[in-house]
């Protein structure tokens, strides 16, 4: 299964190719030629091993703005502080999603008051068990791949079967977050062998003070 995160792609794939350039005419044509051709590139490059597309949709009103009212508030600011027209962009957005609904073969979930987070927990959730291979002597569950660029995901990944892909980094997030472990297990270490050092060299010296014994340092 292919899970790609709707907004969290098209945001980040259109200012990846506009930059901070507000003098840009975005228009919806040519969103949805974006739009469009970036769903097929996952198709093509990632159909074999995972099988068929679902679109993750956030819902316009979503329970976590209910129960805390400040939520993304800070998003929103830096939005209006952008220069850009994002009424008309989320519009064109929501214009495509629902094209999307009616014209094209994909899956297009949204569920009322959740977001695409939610649906995408739920999705990977649910396919431990009822998404498994056909014919396998162990219950295992089919290979799923979220595309997105949200690092929130990477607790996802605690099911073996579930892969990230970012659109924009063109990186699998699976292979980052090896290398993030393998740095923090590099630093550990590091912070280990000091603490150790500081923690011997602190003994000595209290042992000297009191007169334990004394220590012979090189000089």
């Amino acid at each position: 299964m292919i899970i790609i995160d709707y907004s969290q792609v098209v945001i980040s794939t259109l200012m990846a190719e506009i930059g901070s350039r507000t003098d840009v005419e975005i228009e919806v044509d040519l969103l949805r030629h974006m739009i469009i051709n970036n769903i097929r590139s996952h198709k093509v490059k990632f159909h074999r091993e995972f099988g068929d597309i679902v679109i993750a949709c956030d819902s316009k009103k979503y329970w976590r703005k209910q129960a805390f009212p400040y939520y993304k508030a800070n998003r929103k600011k830096a939005r209006e502080d952008s220069g850009f027209n994002w009424p008309f962009i989320f519009d064109a957005i929501n214009l495509i999603k629902e094209e999307l609904k009616t014209f094209f073969p994909y899956k297009v979930i949204e569920v009322e008051g959740a977001e695409a987070d939610d649906v995408i927990a739920s999705i990977v959730k649910w396919s431990v068990e009822h998404d498994v291979k056909e014919h396998a002597l162990f219950q295992e569950p089919n290979p799923t791949i979220i595309i997105s660029g949200d690092h929130d995901f990477i607790q996802l990944q605690k099911y073996k079967h579930v892969k990230q892909f970012s659109p924009v980094q063109k990186n699998s997030l699976n292979q980052i977050q090896r290398r993030r472990e393998m740095y923090w297990n590099i630093l550990s270490k590091e912070i280990r062998e000091t603490e150790y050092q500081t923690s011997l060299q602190q003994t000595m010296q209290l042992l000297e003070e009191r007169g334990s014994v004394r220590f012979h340092r090189k000089s």
